[in-house]
């Protein structure tokens, strides 16, 4: 930045050493409110902000745990500004059931009246705040309605084509939840 500055100055002061202090130091601040510019502006918006977290749980009128990672208040936070500004319909369900999992999510009929299946099918395994989701879906949909979840999991017939040297040094977590095929 100090050399943009002084490209702009004449020759003749573009030598004189007050006047490239001035403009280091002016610089120095200009660089330092850009970068403060730039964390304002990144505050903003739920999928950059850290501090401001806080800010938007406080809108939506709920709580962040401080336990929970900033993951998951992204994804609490998100979840509830899709339930609270959508009528709830079987897609605002979808939405706010994907804004946990990162992934596709399908929503079934089941053969008991007012029961569905929340089936997360574009992940495998159980997404991490489970606990949020429950609570951001039970205060989406009229109190009627139930819903079961389903989660999609490796089995042993998927890893039939792999061999054990490859897999052994794998927990029984990550066999089950990442993608290894």
């Amino acid at each position: 930045m100090i050399e943009e500055l002084v490209k702009s100055l004449p020759e003749y002061e573009r030598r004189s050493k007050l006047i490239n202090q001035i403009l280091f130091a002016a610089a120095k601040e200009l660089e330092s409110l850009d970068q403060q510019n730039i964390n304002n502006y990144d505050e903003m918006f739920i999928d950059t902000a850290v501090k401001a977290l806080q800010t938007h749980a406080k809108d939506l009128g709920i709580t962040l745990g401080s336990a929970v990672s900033v993951k998951q208040q992204r994804e609490l936070i998100t979840a509830n500004y899709r339930a609270s500004f959508e009528q709830t319909t079987e897609e605002t369900i979808k939405s706010v059931a994907s804004a946990f999992s990162n992934g596709e999510v399908e929503i079934n009929n089941t053969n008991t009246h007012g029961v569905f299946e929340i089936k997360f099918v574009g992940r495998l395994g159980v997404p991490d705040n489970m606990e949020g989701l429950q609570q951001v879906i039970s205060t989406t949909v009229p109190a009627h309605l139930m819903f079961i979840y389903t989660f999609i999991f490796n089995t042993w017939m998927a890893l039939e084509t792999r061999k054990w040297e490859e897999i052994e040094h794998l927990t029984w977590d990550e066999i089950l939840n990442e993608e290894l095929i």
